[in-house]
C-alpha cells in the first residue's frame, strides 16, 4: 500500500472520529500517549519529564486545531509532503519497538506519524445522529 493511500485512509478514519466525537488530533495523540504511559511506565525522572513535554505538545495541537482549521490544514499539507521523513521515523519506531518486544509501541508511533497528516473540515454533527422514522413522529 502506498504512503498516499495510507494517509488518505487514516484521514478518512480520523474525519469519522471528528464527526462522531469532536476529538481533535491532539486528543487522539493524548490517548495514544496515555496508553504508552501505562504500557511503558517511565522509571527515570527524564522519562517523566519527556512524557509531560509530549502531553504539553499534544494539548498545543488540540488548541491549534480548535482555533484555526485552515492553519491546521496548511501544516497537514506540509507534513503530507514529507514522506521521506515519515518513512525514517516509522523505521526507527519499528526497530525500537521490536527490540523492546512492544508491538503496541510500534502501532502508536506509526499512527502518530499519519495523524499529523490529517486534514480537517468543519464538523458534521448530524452525520451520526440517530434518525427517527416518520411513523414515530406522527
Amino acid at each position: 500500500m502506498s504512503d498516499k493511500r495510507i494517509v488518505d485512509h487514516v484521514n478518512d478514519m480520523y474525519l469519522a472520529v471528528w464527526d462522531l466525537t469532536g476529538a481533535t488530533v491532539g486528543d487522539c495523540l493524548t490517548v495514544i500517549d496515555l496508553v504508552a504511559l501505562v504500557v511503558l511506565f517511565p522509571t527515570t525522572t527524564i522519562g517523566w519529564i519527556l512524557f509531560f513535554c509530549v502531553f504539553a505538545i499534544d494539548r498545543a495541537f488540540d488548541f491549534i486545531q480548535r482555533k484555526n482549521l485552515s492553519y491546521w490544514n496548511v501544516n497537514a499539507e506540509w507534513f503530507r509532503s514529507m514522506s521521506g521523513l515519515r518513512y525514517v521515523m516509522i523505521a526507527l519506531a519499528i526497530v525500537d519497538g521490536l527490540s523492546r518486544g512492544r508491538l503496541e509501541f510500534v502501532i502508536g508511533c506509526v499512527l502518530t506519524q499519519y495523524l499529523f497528516c490529517c486534514r480537517v473540515r468543519e464538523r458534521d454533527p448530524d452525520r451520526f445522529k440517530k434518525r427517527k422514522l416518520a411513523s414515530n413522529l406522527a
